[in-house]
């Protein structure tokens, strides 16, 4: 009882896209790159064209017709001396060769660094094919794209998740350009730098040879190798700092070069001169040690060998000759006795000798035998100034070994302060009167620097050669260990 009805609907959605002349050239390629739902979100002014119903059999299809407006503009672009025509549409601006024009710049970066790092393996390692690797090196590493690329290369990081900007392909070839660029610009740094650091320092180790300081010689070339080395750091930072943009950047790229191991050939250029450099100072400075234990053996000073002074004055009249004669016999005894008879026979021979002096104030052996006993050890303070007073009286007039006595005592600081300065002048107005002992000791003084600034192996030679010429048996010694005869 009663009526039924139904309705089937079949709703299929169709798309379609046609062009009003006149037809843009380039209008295709844009079909090809966007779909039609993007076209349409990138036109304006869509308005409803056309709708009507086409018949078909027992169903019917609603054509419903859009009109808008796609912009289409065009662009001529010039980059690395290269011509780019570029297109753009719709209204947010779709660059339609955008990919293409980056990858083709990318490329373009890429290959200049790899024609470069070819250049630089067939001419060697001449400065100019190391800068030429920069600025290409430079274009690559300024792109933004490959901003990530390179940042993962220098925290040996994996490319993988990379690949979503450029291609696997393009990711490999840049890390493989970039560590040989790296590795070539490290290695043409070593090899501007190898010598500046051995140098500096072998000439530093010279000054100190020629100052005769031949153990501080060792010190430059202790400091040879860790000051190259640092050299060779802090001028790759600085290279590579112009290569990538900034310092953070650098200091990773020579850390990779580092634990990549690039760094064998330029570490070696540092370390062989830097090793000689130090072989050599540590050779000299173990001559020079030679030397010094090979030095003399004999007393510090001379003292007077019998023969060595020449002739005393002859005394003078009355009771001076006496006195003297007195002083002497007692002196000599005190040398023969145990104490403390020595000490009794000593100081009643300082009494003999000071009134030797009394009663002949000018006489020379009076005058040298006084002081003598007076400066001896154990003197008062007042009785050593007399004493010094009276041996000067007698170099003063010509006593060579009152000159000798008196070097000794300002050497050894005997009884008197010590005086390098004035030991040097009275040995040396000893040694003009023909003294050979004290030729010797001017040599021994030289030989180890006393008064002086530094010591002087040549001149004190000189002193022994002239000394062992008149007999110096201990020059003779010193010639035979430690002259030019021991070497």
């Amino acid at each position: 009882m009663g009526t039924a009805a139904w309705v089937e609907v079949y709703h299929t959605v169709e798309y379609g896209q046609g062009w009003f002349s006149p037809v843009d050239p380039r209008a295709d390629d844009i079909r090809k790159e966007e779909k039609l739902h993007d076209i349409v979100r990138e036109s304006r002014g869509l308005t409803l064209n056309k709708l009507h119903r086409k018949e078909d059999g027992m169903s019917g299809l609603v054509v419903a017709g859009y009109r808008g407006e796609l912009d289409i503009r065009h662009l001529d672009a010039a980059c690395r001396e290269k011509t780019y025509h570029v297109v753009t549409y719709g209204v947010n601006r779709q660059w339609l060769d955008l990919n293409h024009i980056l990858r083709d710049l990318l490329n373009g970066d890429l290959e200049a660094l790899r024609s470069a790092l070819v250049l630089a393996d067939t001419s060697g390692h001449s400065k100019q094919c190391k800068e030429n690797l920069t600025t290409p090196l430079r274009d690559v590493v300024n792109s933004e794209i490959n901003t990530a690329l390179v940042d993962a290369v220098l925290d040996s990081q994996p490319l993988d998740e990379l690949h979503t900007l450029v291609s696997a392909d393009y990711a490999e070839k840049l890390k493989n350009a970039l560590l040989s660029a790296l590795k070539r610009i490290y290695d043409g740094v070593a090899m501007r730098t190898w010598w500046q650091a051995p140098l500096t320092c072998g000439l530093l180790g010279l000054a100190a040879w020629g100052l005769k300081h031949p153990y501080w010689a060792v010190l430059p070339g202790i400091c040879t190798l860790p000051m190259s080395l640092g050299i060779l750091r802090f001028q790759s930072v600085r290279v590579f700092t112009s290569a990538l943009g900034d310092r953070p950047k650098a200091k990773k790229a020579v850390e990779h070069v580092r634990k990549a191991k690039h760094h064998r050939k330029g570490l070696w250029l540092h370390l062989l001169p830097s090793l000689a450099v130090l072989a050599l100072a540590a050779t000299g400075a173990a001559h020079q040690y030679t030397l010094d234990r090979n030095a003399p053996t004999a007393p510090i000073f001379a003292i007077p060998l019998a023969g060595d002074a020449p002739s005393r004055e002859a005394a003078s009249p009355g009771n001076a000759q006496d006195y003297l004669s007195r002083a002497r016999s007692l002196w000599e005894k005190s040398t023969r006795e145990p104490a403390p008879a020595s000490e009794n026979d000593r100081l009643a021979a300082t009494d003999w000798a000071l009134k030797a002096v009394n009663a002949s104030p000018e006489d020379n052996d009076a005058l040298l035998l006084a002081g003598q006993l007076t400066t001896m050890e154990g003197q008062s303070p007042v009785a050593v100034t007399k004493g010094v007073t009276m041996l000067k009286k007698a170099a003063s007039k010509g006593s060579g070994e009152a000159m000798h006595i008196l070097g000794l005592m300002y050497i050894m600081g005997s009884q008197i302060p010590k005086d390098a300065g004035q030991a040097r002048h009275w040995f040396t107005e000893a040694a003009n009167t023909g003294r050979a002992s004290d030729m010797y000791n001017l040599g021994l003084m030289d030989w180890r620097g006393e008064g002086m600034s530094a010591t002087d192996k040549d001149r004190a030679r000189q002193w022994w050669n002239k000394a062992a010429a008149r007999g110096d048996s201990r020059a003779k010694q010193a010639l035979a260990q430690g002259g030019p005869g021991g070497h």
